[in-house]
């Protein structure tokens, strides 16, 4: 799923942030301490977002599949999830 559809799910306004960037490990480092320095296990999220995806506000399948999506493609892109 693209950055931009995701967006479309999570009716984000703004689309790019650059402060208060948090990374996030997917897989909790709780469940699997060995996951956390795989990148298809971390995501780069702003503080907001940080807290909804440890709270499971943002579904760990979606995060999973943007971040397999990233290291398929290369890419190192901050995923702006919505409010």
């Amino acid at each position: 799923m693209c950055q931009i559809c995701m967006k479309k799910l999570f009716d984000t306004v703004r689309q790019f942030n650059s402060q208060e960037l948090e990374v996030h490990h997917i897989v909790p480092l709780a469940d699997d301490y060995d996951l956390r320095l795989e990148n298809e296990n971390l995501i780069t999220l702003c503080v907001r977002h940080h807290k909804m995806a440890d709270a499971g506000i943002i579904p760990e399948p979606l995060l999973l599949e943007i971040a397999r999506e990233n290291e398929e493609n290369g890419c190192q892109v901050v995923a702006d999830i919505p409010p």
